[in-house]
């Protein structure tokens, strides 16, 4: 993941071979930044502290944060996730 680029690299044999659209944390709810595993996967997650649909999600932390796809728009933010 690329913040500062608001993108998301996937790579493959160390080649790029897709890119993303991002959006992240608002500055209340950063993004932590570093390496982590994936912790569970879920294809059709519904966030119930949000209310809100993450469909193929990839949980990082143990409090919640992850990777998931999301509505971007310019403007848009999250609570400390990777929305794509």
């Amino acid at each position: 993941v690329d913040l500062g680029g608001r993108r998301i690299i996937k790579k493959q044999g160390g080649h790029e071979i897709g890119t993303a659209v991002i959006l992240y944390g608002a500055d209340s709810h950063m993004t932590p930044m570093g390496s982590f595993p994936i912790a569970e996967k879920n294809r059709d997650y519904h966030s119930r502290t949000y209310d809100a649909p993450m469909p193929y999600s990839l949980r990082l932390t143990e409090d919640g944060v992850a990777i998931h796809g999301s509505d971007v728009r310019r403007g848009s933010a999250t609570h400390g996730c990777v929305g794509i």
